[in-house]
C-alpha cells in the first residue's frame, strides 16, 4: 500500500500515526488500549482538534490512523458518533484553517507573461525556457513538480522521474504533440501522457516547447526543460 503513495504523502501519514501515538501515551494509553482503537478514542483523539484545525484536517489524520490499524490486520472503530465529532471539528474551525480561494490562471495571464519574455531569442534561452514551462502546464493541467527539477545541478537530474527532450514525441498530422511524464503524483510508477494541440498565437505550447527546444540547442536526451 505504502508503494502507491509518493515520498512526501508517506512521509505526511508517518507524521500524523506519530502524532496519535504521543497522544496515546499522553492519555496513559498502552498498545493493548490503542489495538485496535475504539471508537470512543477516535472520538476523544478527533476531539482534540476543536478550535484547532480544519474539519477536512482532522478527518485526514483518523482517517491515517484507521489505515494504520487495518494494516495491522485489525480494525479501527468508526461510525455516527465519529462522523458527528468531526462534523462539530468542523464547525469550531479557526478562521485561520480558512484561505481565500486563489483566482484562476487564464489564458490571458500566459499573455501578458508571453508580452514580457524576451523571446527573440538574444538574452539567452531563459525566457524560451519558462514560455514552454507556464503554456505547457497550463495546457496539460500539469504540477510543476512533474516537469521542473529540484536542483540546477545536471548531474542530479532523474530521467525516470522527469520527462526528456525525448519524452516529448514528433508532431501528429494535425500538429498535436504527446508528453509522456515519466512519474506524477498520482501515477508514480507509470506516469501518464499529455496532448499538446497546436492554438492560436505566442501562446501555443507546441510552438513554445519547439522554440525552447530550438533555442536552447537541445538534444534528446537532455531535460526537457534545461537552458
Amino acid at each position: 500500500m505504502d508503494t502507491a503513495v509518493s515520498d512526501k504523502t508517506r512521509h505526511r501519514k508517518l507524521q500524523y500515526t506519530a502524532e496519535f501515538l504521543v497522544w496515546a501515551a499522553e492519555q496513559g494509553l498502552t498498545e493493548g488500549d490503542i489495538l485496535p482503537p475504539s471508537e470512543a478514542m477516535l472520538c476523544n483523539f478527533a476531539a482534540s482538534f476543536a478550535g484547532k484545525l480544519a474539519g477536512g484536517m482532522a478527518k485526514a489524520k483518523v482517517s491515517v490512523v484507521k489505515g494504520w490499524v487495518q494494516r495491522r490486520g485489525l480494525i479501527g472503530e468508526g461510525g455516527n458518533n465519529l462522523q458527528n465529532v468531526l462534523n462539530g471539528v468542523e464547525c469550531k474551525a479557526p478562521a485561520s484553517s480558512f484561505r481565500d480561494q486563489r483566482p484562476p490562471m487564464k489564458k490571458e495571464h500566459l499573455s501578458t507573461l508571453s508580452d514580457e519574455l524576451d523571446l527573440s531569442g538574444s538574452c539567452g534561452g531563459i525566457d524560451h525556457a519558462m514560455a514552454a514551462v507556464s503554456v505547457g502546464c497550463f495546457y496539460g493541467q500539469l504540477r510543476g513538480g512533474e516537469i521542473l527539477p529540484q536542483s540546477s545541478d545536471p548531474a542530479d537530474f532523474n530521467p525516470s522521474v522527469l520527462p526528456t527532450v525525448k519524452d516529448l514525441k514528433a508532431p501528429n498530422k494535425n500538429g498535436d504533440r504527446k508528453l509522456r511524464l515519466p512519474k506524477t503524483k498520482t501515477k508514480q510508477s507509470r506516469g501518464k501522457e499529455v496532448v499538446y494541440s497546436p492554438q492560436p498565437g505566442r501562446t501555443s505550447p507546441t510552438r513554445a516547447w519547439r522554440e525552447h527546444i530550438q533555442v536552447n540547442r537541445l538534444g534528446p536526451d537532455d531535460p526537457l526543460v534545461a537552458y
